[in-house]
């Protein structure tokens, strides 16, 4: 599972500071095997913010850091 971050975002911040829903979902996910990759593609933040963020949030997973661009320029915009 690819899941795009950016700590700024409403949605982000609901999801990791009340719902807890993202965790919560690759926890359960994980005995099926999934693979659960968070992907910051933020301009603006760096490596000791992701790991900042994970710390705080206890994240079971890792955070890519994607400040560049690059993986999403690659992630086609529309799917099928």
């Amino acid at each position: 599972m690819l899941e795009w971050l950016n700590f700024e975002c409403p949605f982000v911040k609901h999801h990791y500071d009340n719902a807890n829903t993202m965790v919560e979902l690759a926890k359960k996910y994980k005995s099926k095997n999934v693979v659960w990759l968070a992907i910051n593609s933020t301009s603006n933040t760096n490596p000791a913010a992701n790991n900042e963020f994970a710390r705080k949030h206890k994240l079971p997973y890792p955070i890519l850091d994607d400040r560049s661009g690059k993986v999403a320029r690659l992630w086609p915009e529309k799917q099928p």
